[in-house]
């Protein structure tokens, strides 16, 4: 008699990466800059912006710095228009 069993499988990949290192201050303005970026999730790099937002605040509370904190200083906002089909080599 068959038997099965349904399983999730862990897929490793290798991908190419940059390892950074921000002084809290800097990671408080990267979160500001971050904070003013729009545009679609789905259909621009925006889901990019969201991912390394989530991972900041995994690491980093987003209360730090309370004093100094860059946010109010930002003016206008930026934006990802969507992607195009002819982008090549880019998984947006």
């Amino acid at each position: 008699m068959a038997d099965a069993k349904r399983t999730t499988v862990m897929k490793l990949e290798e991908v190419e990466g940059v390892a950074l290192t921000l002084t809290m201050e800097e990671v408080a303005v990267l979160r500001a800059v971050l904070g003013r970026v729009g545009g679609s999730v789905q259909r621009s790099p925006r889901k990019h912006v969201d991912a390394i937002r989530k991972t900041l605040d995994e690491v980093v509370p987003s209360f730090y710095p309370q004093e100094g904190d860059p946010t109010h200083l930002l003016t206008g906002t930026l934006r990802f228009s969507e992607a195009r089909k002819f982008v090549t080599g880019m998984s947006f």
